[in-house]
């Protein structure tokens, strides 16, 4: 579907990477460090142990609207490669990623999801009325989540804080234990 300010909404309604707040014993029950993990500052009203997550399907859906939006530079991205218009609130200070760098994270994001999940329905090919030869059936039965449901759960459960709070989110928590970035964020050069 071309680009289009509906499709973008569309896009952005499923692909909103908001971060949720996690308690430490959250944390600690999906055996995470609550030592290396990143906590929110105490003026966004969370209390002391209030730590950042993000919905694994949202980062995946946030990676897969940035590789469509690739295929639209021209209407995405004006001349120095820099997007357009997004409405999400990028995280002050320090950029993460160059545009060429947030695409190859997001490839390796799907490709990590894919191989982990790998899914071993089979694709049987059909005579179509007017193809000359095979043509594959791809609509293979799925179990499907409620993807509403989890929207509502993660709008319900989101941090929401003014943009001048935001501001704050690159103070360093104190006492956090800083680890190498290779395998976690950046799993390349």
């Amino acid at each position: 579907m071309p680009p289009s300010p509906e499709v973008d909404e569309a896009w952005e309604r499923i692909s909103d990477t908001h971060a949720i707040t996690l308690t430490r014993q959250e944390i600690v029950s999906m055996g995470r460090d609550p030592a290396e993990q990143w906590r929110f500052p105490l003026e966004y009203g969370y209390g002391d142990e209030a730590y950042m997550g993000l919905l694994d399907v949202s980062h995946h859906l946030h990676c897969l609207n940035a590789l469509r939006q690739a295929a639209y530079p021209d209407y995405y991205f004006n001349h120095t490669g820099n997007h357009m218009g997004s409405k999400s609130r990028s995280v002050p200070g320090k950029v993460h990623f160059t545009r060429g760098g947030h695409d190859l994270h997001c490839q390796y994001i799907l490709l990590q999801f894919i191989l982990c999940h790998a899914d071993v329905g089979v694709i049987t090919f059909n005579k179509v009325e007017g193809v000359r030869g095979p043509m594959a059936d791809f609509s293979i039965d799925h179990k499907c989540r409620d993807h509403d449901s989890i929207i509502q759960w993660k709008l319900d459960h989101q941090v929401n804080v003014t943009d001048e709070q935001w501001a704050l989110i690159n103070r360093v928590p104190e006492g956090i234990r800083e680890l190498s970035g290779e395998g976690r964020s950046r799993p390349f050069q």
